[in-house]
């Protein structure tokens, strides 16, 4: 586990990759849909070193989850050995290409590769840097893929990738942390990841902190096990892990007790990699067969019973597996003003005021006070995931502040807490809430310059 300064010190640990490469692979042009099943196929790829198939064979397909309809969507060029797969929020694709990881292929070590469904264009976002034997990625809520390397710091890590500049950060590793495999995250943004227990093969899924790279380990030591993917279900806590070899199934993880349970195994498995869940709770599996055609597997986590969604024909090696979620509530675009709008660090002030507008379709007068809060802090040196709540000592005002017909909703917010909490310059403080009437959320932002000066 890395605490206090040494987790500082590997938080530093970071490198810049910034690739502009984009390419067109062999591709049909594709619409996503929620529930669509997205494969990542390395099709015997691995640089070749199988002898089944040449470098750059990759491919990424859609499945039709009633179906079973493939459709590549792309392949070649950059993709030499897609393993895992993940959608970001804005509907791309984002592939972990780890050929060369295993000797020969593309020359670099992993790749974070961006496929655009519409046209099958592939653009690198990172390669090489920090990684040793990316294994598998996941995407957290600001849009950062992280990811479980086998290898990195001799027994492995999670880095964290950014989506734009491709600058890799490690947050964790060596600790609980033995060769991870796998890497899911929970709805309020805690990291799993599959691992092994010290000096042996049983496995061991342990809670890594975002923030801090802080390790708690979850469950530990039932199965021996080689683990090929996890997915944590957020509606019933319950982790679900698959394994590839010894138990060629789906282990059930208890997040309270920790207890490991075999739900499903046998027949239709042959190699179940990278796990999701569909929209009505199933488990989905990437199968790549061994014996048999690669698959495509549901499982229902309650009973643990199996159904081929699709098997075979464009399907020779699936490992990475991403179900298209269902499209987010639209968010209601607020007018935040913040007063003052410049705070001095050394003020003593008991309150900043923040006046909420809504369009005109929308009343304040149906906003839940209980729901507003300080979402995000944008600065340098801001925490991005800041959470602070309306201070309803003061009870909320509906007014006309600027006398433009518009109502507008006054509350404030504890200066003293959010003085602790600020970086340094300008801040970019995010404002969000919902409304009682209709359960909408509501959002918007607005800029304050920070100083220090005085006593």
């Amino acid at each position: 586990m890395l605490r206090g300064n040494e987790n500082k010190k590997w938080l530093v640990n970071i490198l810049v990759v910034i690739v502009c490469l984009t390419v067109v692979g062999t591709a049909q042009a594709v619409t996503l849909a929620p529930g669509d099943l997205i494969v990542a196929d390395f099709n015997g790829a691995f640089g070749g070193i199988d002898g089944e198939s040449p470098s750059g064979s990759g491919r990424i397909i859609k499945v039709d989850p009633s179906t079973g309809a493939q459709t590549i969507i792309s392949s070649g060029n950059l993709l030499d050995a897609p393993y895992s797969v993940a959608i970001d929020a804005v509907g791309n694709i984002i592939v972990l290409d780890k050929a060369n990881s295993l000797g020969g292929g593309t020359g670099v070590v992993g790749q974070i590769i961006k496929v655009n469904p519409a046209d099958g264009s592939q653009t690198v976002i990172s390669e090489d840097g920090l990684f040793v034997n990316p294994q598998g990625i996941a995407i957290d809520a600001a849009g950062n893929i992280i990811v479980a390397d086998f290898y990195y710091g001799g027994t492995g890590g999670i880095i964290k990738v950014h989506p734009t500049t491709g600058v890799q950060t490690v947050i964790s590793s060596g600790g609980s942390i033995n060769y991870p495999n796998a890497v899911t995250i929970d709805g309020a943004g805690n990291i799993y990841v599959t691992s092994s227990v010290s000096g042996s093969s049983y496995l061991s899924v342990v809670k890594v902190n975002p923030s801090t790279g802080a390790q708690t380990v979850i469950s530990s030591g039932t199965f021996d096990v080689w683990n090929g993917g996890i997915v944590i279900d957020d509606t019933t806590g319950n982790i679900f892990v698959s394994e590839i070899y010894w138990i060629n199934g789906i282990i059930k993880v208890d997040p309270a007790t920790g207890a490991q349970t075999i739900l499903s195994d046998g027949f239709p498995f042959g190699d179940p990699y990278q796990l999701d869940i569909d929209p009505s709770g199933n488990i989905i599996v990437a199968d790549s067969g061994w014996w048999a055609p690669g698959s495509i597997i549901k499982i229902n986590p309650a009973i643990g019973a199996t159904t081929v969604i699709s098997s075979g024909g464009l399907l020779i090696d699936p490992a990475g597996i991403a179900v298209v979620p269902e499209a987010p509530d639209p968010v209601i675009e607020a007018l935040i003003d913040i007063s003052p709008d410049t705070l001095n660090r050394k003020s003593h002030g008991k309150w900043i005021t923040v006046y909420i507008t809504l369009p005109e379709e929308f009343d304040v007068e149906t906003i839940d006070i209980l729901s507003i809060a300080i979402t995000s802090l944008a600065g340098a040196t801001c925490d991005p995931e800041y959470i602070q709540e309306a201070d309803l000592s003061f009870v909320p005002q509906v007014g006309d502040r600027d006398e433009d017909g518009i109502a507008d909703l006054t509350v404030k917010f504890d200066r003293q807490v959010l003085l602790t909490n600020l970086c340094s310059d300008d801040v970019g403080i995010t404002i969000e809430g919902v409304l009682l009437t209709t359960g909408e959320l509501f959002s918007g932002s607005d800029s304050i310059r920070i100083i220090d000066r005085g006593k």
